[in-house]
């Protein structure tokens, strides 16, 4: 039923609903959180991962029937963007998840959701660029072509690129 799946943010009470395309019927729904906002699909297609405007951050496996919760860690206190790895040869490899408060991108294992690495969106001062104290996660986006995801920090309008091959060794760089 996987290719006909719907999914819909049940924004008001915290869940998601699945949806037989064919059927139009409601295979079930998941507690996620307060106000999920984004979902992602992992690359294998195994997991939803969904994020709350809570900070939130839920692992659904859609393998299950009827899908279900497997893992969930709360990644700041207010978010809005989430993707998973989409690199073939990485699939499944990685989540990445951006916090409006604090300021952050929050590299996750994408099969279990533990953190590996909390990467701060608070740019440094450079000439002709103004300090901002909490550049918000806007988007990420993950690579089909490379192990990196790209995220839009808002406030500053720069661009972060998380490789996340090497998921512990200085993995973020900014682009202008």
């Amino acid at each position: 039923y996987l290719r006909n799946l719907f999914v819909v943010a049940l924004h008001d009470i915290g869940q998601v609903a699945f949806i037989n395309g064919k059927s139009r019927t409601v295979i079930g729904t998941v507690e996620v959180g307060q106000s999920p906002h984004e979902m992602s699909a992992s690359a294998s297609g195994r997991y939803l991962y969904v994020i709350c405007r809570d900070g939130t951050l839920s692992q659904i496996d859609l393998w299950s029937s009827p899908p279900e919760k497997v893992a969930s860690v709360r990644i700041g206190y207010e978010a809005r963007a989430v993707a998973a790895s989409a690199f073939p040869v990485q699939k499944d490899a990685a989540v990445l998840a951006g916090a409006y408060w604090p300021p952050q991108l929050v590299l996750l294992d994408g099969t279990t959701l533990e953190p590996l690495t909390l990467l701060s969106t608070r740019n440094k001062p450079r000439p002709g660029h103004p300090y901002h104290p909490e550049p918000r996660v806007s988007d990420i986006v993950a690579s089909q072509s490379a192990p990196m995801f790209i995220a839009s920090i808002r406030e500053t309008g720069e661009f972060a690129l998380v490789d996340h091959a090497r998921l512990t060794e200085a993995p973020m760089r900014r682009v202008d």
